[in-house]
């Protein structure tokens, strides 16, 4: 994706630029002088980082130069709205705008499509409709120094799909040909560079790595490519995160000041996510809460942004439709007047288009419901789907290959088919019950301290504290869900690895906030606190909600954990 603004206005720039050889200034038509105008006001909203304002003025623009014909100007338009959206992360709707713009077939801006439809196949993690993107703007090209970036893309593209030797294989030959030695082409030469040395970092060849990430750093700094360094940076990050935290720190901060100037949200993320990795202190994680925060944030205007996009469009194919429709019943209205009478008649049409207006907005709206459910039923899938895989594939491989190669007629060993079914039948119902939703009304209490219990078994026994004055109903929702989720995670955590026979589970009332105490018997972990994924989620939750957390473990005295969340 391209992330920062300043990405989207120079590719406007090229683009106009483009645009301007074929076409001459608009004089004569009253119309094209306002789609013209309005061009101009996308413009200086691009700049001023007003993208709705801006997607709203390339689709005035646009419409005027469909009824005027003008094909490059209606290339332009459309590919700068996709630009846009796909900027904010709207990329089914980039990909709608992107495949209308071919079909005018302007065979010459091709590469330009696809190359933007392979950036937003990446971003997406579809490596194999990257490829196939690149590889078709690939054949687009017109000389060996044009075919260096395509080629760039497909290496990357390799290198992040785990085939780092094939980005080797179309990397070294580039940089072996010296067609990158000139002053124009450094910022090419920077990329090549620095994807080459990412390359040979993955296949642990790290001297090699180092050197060439070096160079390309060097040529960015010293050209003033400072965008380009952010990439350097990141890459430099992770190759230092299992020699040298204090380096990999380091490249991370350089990388997330750089991302901040450029205001580069996806790369700040990126950065801060180095950070927390690296600094996990017991008890507090130090970029965990900006990392959150800075998500949310940028999660909620993308999501704002989309739905302005689509509420713009909407209400331009409305627009077009009632005029489309206007001019015929114009028409109508003009043979019938002669027939009957023209009150009536309007009536008639008003109620018209009012049902229209209304059946028009309930579709929308109706659909956008739609996606918003499919998309939430998608993740919830998905999540599952991991669990099953990670915890119950390799069971039911087990299961199925004792029944095909043991004789279960034979009684201890139908029984010890039999139990291994019965285990995977009560890890089935653990997953069922993880991934249920918490109710957080009036039987909040009652359901959490169920879920408790439930983990309870003829060798774990579990006790509860609670002096009963804890008014849950003054408890935030959002709260109460980090609560039941947290230790939700604490006794699959007991279940699971602490092999402890004696959970105490502790709830007090301290004010402004409530105090959980968490404490087993089991075999703790070592003195360093080697997290599981669960109790880093849980630290996480915890976190976001400006609650504290403290851990204590001994291998010879079990696990405790004490954490408080405001009311």
């Amino acid at each position: 994706m391209i992330r920062s603004p300043f990405l989207v206005l120079m590719f406007s720039f090229v683009l106009f630029s483009s645009c301007r050889d074929n076409v001459e200034l608009p004089k004569s038509s009253n119309k094209q002088i306002q789609a013209y105008n309005y061009l101009q006001e996308a413009g200086k909203y691009l700049k001023e980082e007003k993208f709705d304002s801006a997607f709203l003025f390339y689709n005035k623009s646009l419409r005027i130069y469909v009824k005027e014909k003008d094909t490059a100007y209606i290339y332009y338009c459309l590919y700068q709205k996709a630009v846009v959206q796909q900027t904010y992360g709207d990329y089914n709707g980039s990909e709608e705008t992107l495949a209308e713009l071919l079909k005018y077939k302007l065979k010459k801006y091709d590469g330009l499509i696809y190359n933007q439809l392979g950036i937003i196949s990446k971003e997406q993690k579809n490596y194999d409709d990257a490829e196939k993107y690149y590889s078709l703007s690939l054949k687009t090209v017109k000389s060996k120094v044009d075919s260096i970036s395509p080629l760039n893309n497909i290496a990357a593209i390799y290198t992040e799909n785990g085939e780092s030797a094939r980005s080797i294989a179309i990397l070294e030959p580039i940089l072996k040909s010296r067609i990158l030695d000139v002053d124009s082409l450094q910022d090419k030469k920077a990329r090549v560079l620095d994807n080459l040395g990412f390359s040979y970092f993955k296949q642990n060849r790290n001297q090699e790595a180092l050197d060439y990430m070096g160079k390309s750093l060097a040529i960015r700094t010293n050209k003033d490519l400072s965008y380009g360094a952010i990439e350097s940076y990141l890459h430099l990050a992770e190759f230092y995160q299992n020699q040298s935290l204090q380096k990999s720190n380091q490249y991370a901060l350089k990388a997330y000041q750089n991302a901040t100037i450029h205001k580069s949200i996806d790369e700040r993320l990126e950065a801060l996510s180095f950070l927390m990795t690296n600094n996990i202190k017991s008890g507090k994680n130090l970029y965990s809460s900006q990392f959150l925060s800075l998500n949310d944030s940028i999660t909620k205007v993308r999501n704002n942004a989309k739905n302005q996009f689509a509420k713009i469009k909407y209400d331009s194919q409305i627009e077009k439709e009632e005029n489309q429709k206007l001019k015929l019943e114009r028409a109508d209205n003009l043979l019938k007047l002669e027939k009957t009478k023209t009150q009536r008649l309007l009536l008639i049409i008003g109620f018209g288009l009012l049902v229209i207006l209304i059946f028009w907005v309930v579709r929308f709206f109706k659909k956008k419901n739609r996606k918003e459910k499919q998309k939430a039923v998608h993740d919830t899938e998905a999540r599952i789907s991991k669990q099953l895989h990670d915890e119950l594939a390799n069971d039911v491989f087990q299961a199925m290959s004792f029944a095909r190669t043991q004789d279960l007629e034979i009684p201890q060993r139908k029984e010890t088919f039999l139990n291994a079914l019965d285990n995977i039948y009560s890890r089935t119902r653990d997953i069922s019950r993880e991934n249920s939703e918490v109710i957080t009304g009036d039987h909040f209490e009652t359901n959490l301290k169920q879920m408790i219990v439930g983990f309870e078994s003829e060798d774990v026994k579990i006790i509860i504290k609670d002096n009963h004055n804890i008014k849950w109903d003054k408890v935030q929702s959002e709260n109460k869900v980090v609560v039941y989720r947290v230790l939700q995670e604490l006794m699959v955590n007991m279940k699971k690895h602490s092999q402890a026979s004696f959970v105490v589970v502790g709830f007090e009332d301290i004010g402004n906030a409530i105090q959980i105490k968490y404490s087993d018997n089991g075999i703790g972990m070592s003195e360093k606190l080697n997290l599981k994924n669960g109790l880093i989620n849980a630290e996480n939750r915890i976190l976001s909600i400006k609650g504290t957390i403290t851990f204590e473990t001994d291998s010879n005295n079990g696990f405790r954990l004490s954490f408080s969340i405001p009311k």
